[in-house]
């Protein structure tokens, strides 16, 4: 399985995201084999949700793909965002893309390009690769909220 535009991408880094979405594509097949919700994250701009078998993948029936900006959960930088959420509802995200131009639909302010360092040395790139809190807390929500249902509604899967 190789990376949509590989070539574009430095030797060790390709072969690093080449092992990471080997690694998300095992760990997505035993989770959607056994029904399990989950999530997998990538910027827009990446190559992760581009993957073969990804997209083989996300074509099941369980499978929704959204898009959101981070900014719409209160930091200083767009930066694109998708999901793709299986056997959970993540269509909430869909109420945070931002339509500003120049300036954030959310917050009125323009947004941080996401070059250089901050003021402490820290690369921005680095700063906004972490989950905004309520993001994540939106993201683990969802997820529990269709692992009880699943677990509701199916309860022999308990027992398993």
């Amino acid at each position: 399985m190789g990376l949509a535009d590989s070539h574009r991408v430095p030797a060790t880094e390709s072969s690093h995201w080449q092992r990471y979405s080997v690694f998300s594509l095992k760990v997505l097949r035993i989770a959607t084999s056994l029904r399990i919700p989950c999530v997998l994250e990538n910027p827009s701009r990446l190559l992760l949700l581009k993957v073969p078998g990804i997209l083989k993948l996300e074509r099941t029936l369980f499978c929704t793909r959204h898009k959101f900006d981070v900014c719409g959960f209160s930091t200083h930088w767009k930066k694109e965002t998708e999901l793709l959420c299986f056997d959970c509802s993540c269509f909430a995200l869909d109420e945070r893309r931002c339509h500003g131009r120049g300036c954030c639909s959310f917050s009125d302010r323009p947004h941080l390009t996401l070059q250089g360092s901050s003021p402490e040395g820290k690369n921005w790139t680095a700063i906004a690769s972490a989950y905004p809190k309520r993001l994540a807390r939106m993201t683990a929500a969802m997820i529990a909220t269709a692992a009880v249902d699943r677990a509701t509604s199916a309860p022999d899967l308990l027992c398993r």
